[in-house]
C-alpha cells in the first residue's frame, strides 16, 4: 500500500480534534512527526547508511509486499513483545474479539512481566473470554506498572462494561492519583520497525517506519478513548480533568498534549488552561517543522528515502517533545514566541500566502 503521509496525517489530526471537541470517539491519528513530512526542511546533519546491496524494490508498493514477508517470519521467531504487537488488531467495537494470533499468545503472556505485552493483551482481547481475558491482563498490567494511569483507566473501562462496580470505582481512585501516563509509543514503534534489519533494502526499511505510524497510534488510541465515557459522567468531571492535567504535565508526544487540550476544552477546564496547552502544541509543532523533510510528496518518497528514514529514527530516539524543546533552546525562543510564529504562518497560509514551512496541528476551536 502506498503511503500518502502528509495528507493522511493532517486529516487524521483534524478528525481527532473535531471528534474530541464534539465528545466523540478518539480516531486513529498519525504521529505529529509526520504532519509536515511533505513540506518542511530536514537538518543536513541527519543521514542514513544504505544497505550493502540495495537492489531491492523500486517502489513502496513492492516494499510493502516484502515487509509482509519480514513480519510473517517475525511472528514465528521474534520475542513475545514483537509477536504481540504484530498480532494486535485495530478494535472495531468497544474491544475486538481478539485475533486468533493474539489468543494463541495468551497463555505465554499470562506470566509476562512486560507492561507493553500486558497492555496489548488488555486492549486486544475480549472483555471476559478465557484464555484471552482483557480484564485479567489489565489487572496484571496495573500490578507491573502501578503508577501508570493508562493501566488503571483500562481496568475501569473493562470493569464498567461487565458491571463490576466495585472494581471500577477502586480503579478510578488510582486514575486520579497516578503520577504517570505511559502509552509505550516508542516501545511499540521500536518493536514494529525492528522486524526489519538495517541490512534490508532501503525502501523496505522506510515502509516499516511508515506503516508503523498508524498501527502504533491505533493501539495507543485503545487507551485514550477510554477517557471519553469517563469524562461524560458529570460526577467524574474532576477525575477527567485530573487525567487531562496528567497528560499535559510531562507529555512525550504531541498526541498526548492534543488529547490533554481537547479533554480540557470539552469538559470544562478554565479557558486559560486550554489556551496554554494550545500554545504549547503550536510551539512544538512549529519547532519540529524546522527539521522535517522538505518536498517528500508521495511520488518522491522513493528518492528521498534516506532523509525520511533518518528523520523518523532521529525523532524516535529523542522523542517529539524533547526534540522540539531542544530546537527552541537552540533558536533562543520561548514557547510563546514560537506559538506566535506558528500563528503568523497559519494566518498567512489562510490568506493565500505560502508559509515558511508546512502546516501544523489543527486544534480544537481553531
Amino acid at each position: 500500500m502506498e503511503m500518502r503521509v502528509a495528507a493522511a496525517s493532517s486529516l487524521s489530526v483534524r478528525l481527532l480534534a473535531r471528534a474530541l471537541a464534539a465528545g466523540g470517539a478518539i480516531l486513529p491519528v498519525f504521529f505529529a512527526a509526520s504532519l509536515a513530512l511533505a513540506q518542511s526542511p530536514l537538518s543536513n546533519e541527519l543521514s542514513v547508511p544504505l544497505a550493502a546491496d540495495d537492489s531491492g524494490p523500486a517502489s513502496l508498493r513492492e516494499a510493502g509486499v516484502q515487509l509482509a514477508d519480514y513480519e510473517a517470519n517475525a511472528k514465528d521467531a521474534a520475542d513475545l513483545r514483537t509477536r504481540a504487537v504484530l498480532a494486535w488488531r485495530t478494535p472495531v467495537a468497544d474491544y475486538p474479539a481478539g485475533s486468533a494470533a493474539l489468543v494463541a499468545l495468551a497463555g505465554e503472556a499470562a506470566s509476562s512481566d512486560d507492561p507493553v505485552v500486558l497492555m496489548l493483551l488488555a486492549t486486544g482481547c475480549d472483555v471476559d473470554r478465557s484464555p484471552c481475558d482483557a480484564l485479567q491482563f489489565a489487572r496484571r498490567w496495573t500490578g507491573i506498572d502501578p503508577q501508570n494511569a493508562a493501566a488503571w483507566l483500562t481496568v475501569w473501562a473493562i470493569a464498567s462494561r461487565i458491571g463490576d462496580t466495585p472494581s471500577a470505582e477502586a480503579s478510578l481512585v488510582e486514575v486520579a492519583s497516578s503520577p504517570e501516563w505511559h502509552d509505550y509509543t516508542r516501545e511499540l514503534n521500536a518493536a514494529l520497525t525492528g522486524v526489519v534489519p538495517d541490512t534490508a533494502p532501503l525502501l523496505v526499511r522506510l515502509s516499516a517506519r511508515l506503516q508503523a505510524i498508524p498501527r502504533v497510534v491505533a493501539i495507543d488510541n485503545a487507551e485514550y478513548r477510554e477517557a471519553l465515557p469517563l469524562c461524560r459522567l458529570e460526577a467524574k468531571r474532576d477525575t477527567c480533568l485530573a487525567l487531562a492535567d496528567l497528560l499535559a504535565r510531562s507529555p512525550t508526544s504531541l498526541l498526548e498534549l492534543t488529547v490533554a487540550a481537547s479533554l480540557a476544552q470539552r469538559f470544562g477546564a478554565e479557558p486559560a488552561v486550554v489556551k496554554e496547552r494550545r500554545q504549547r502544541i503550536e510551539a512544538y509543532q512549529w519547532a519540529l517543522a524546522r527539521r522535517q523533510p522538505r518536498g517528500l510528496r508521495s511520488d518522491q518518497l522513493e528518492t528521498d528515502a534516506p532523509a525520511a528514514i533518518a528523520y523518523f529514527d532521529h525523532l524516535q530516539s529523542r522523542g517529539e517533545i524533547e526534540e522540539a524543546k531542544t530546537i527552541l533552546a537552540e533558536m533562543h525562543l520561548s514557547e510563546s514566541q514560537a506559538a506566535l510564529r506558528y500563528e503568523k504562518e497559519r494566518d498567512a497560509s489562510r490568506a493565500g500566502h505560502a508559509p515558511e514551512s508546512g502546516g501544523g496541528l489543527r486544534l480544537p476551536g481553531r
